[in-house]
């Protein structure tokens, strides 16, 4: 007669409690191993929102402080000396990658530079450099060097005129203003190339793309961040 096996034989003595069958201690066990996986699944969900979210807080925080940047920059400067020059186009996608160049008035100390001039003595601002932006590989994210870093580079007022044409700045010797950057463009983004800016000009359309890396997204990049504005200029010529 079969007789199921026990972990320790039942006793009659209240003072050793019965044993469990075999069957008992493997249901006990895989009722504690769904516990224990789902609770793991629970802890990579919880991991994977997190670094989810910390991501997307450091391209907006990217995003800002690039905006921001540009955003002052320009301002600052006379339309009639901007010069936009196109770099790359995707023309599937309908997006071009942009350099700009434009007139500072700003000098080593960040002291913005006016002089007066005529018999009424009208303000100008004085001109010390330009200020280059552009668009360069990254190649240490993703294959192919599928991002972009945003560089910002100031020129000495002796290098430069007002049709300074931004490519012959760009190199890695700027100064790093954004990471995972996808796109960057000024004015319409196609087909329009090389945009011209006039003096009729009074506000810059720029738009600019942010991805995350290769390893938050682990399946490949994605555009998760777009930064649409339009940037008033001053309009005002050097004396």
């Amino acid at each position: 007669m079969f007789c199921p096996i026990r972990m320790s034989e039942r006793t009659s003595d209240p003072d050793f409690p019965d044993g469990y069958t075999l069957m008992e201690v493997m249901i006990a066990m895989t009722i504690a191993m769904i516990s224990l996986l789902g609770a793991y699944a629970l802890m990579l969900s919880i991991g994977r929102h997190y670094r989810d979210s910390s991501a997307m807080t450091d391209m907006y925080a990217d995003s800002r402080i690039a905006v921001e940047r540009l955003f002052r920059d320009l301002s600052e400067t006379s339309n009639s000396t901007v010069v936009v020059r196109t770099t790359d186009i995707r023309s599937e996608e309908g997006l071009r990658d942009d350099a700009i160049s434009f007139a500072s008035a700003r000098g080593e100390d960040g002291t913005f530079q006016l002089g007066t001039y005529g018999a009424f003595n009208f303000v100008r601002p004085i001109h010390q450099k330009a200020i280059i932006y552009y668009l360069l590989n990254d190649a240490g994210n993703g294959t192919g060097g599928y991002s972009k870093k945003l560089y910002r580079k100031e020129i000495p007022k002796t290098d430069w005129d007002d049709n300074y044409d931004p490519t012959w700045a760009m190199d890695e010797n700027g100064e790093v203003i954004a990471r995972n950057v996808d796109y960057m463009y000024f004015g319409l983004p196609y087909p329009a190339v090389d945009p011209e800016v006039t003096r009729q000009d009074h506000v810059l359309d720029v738009s600019i793309g942010f991805l995350r890396s290769l390893e938050e997204m682990e399946a490949g990049p994605a555009r998760t961040v777009k930064v649409n504005t339009g940037i008033p200029m001053m309009n005002r010529g050097e004396k």
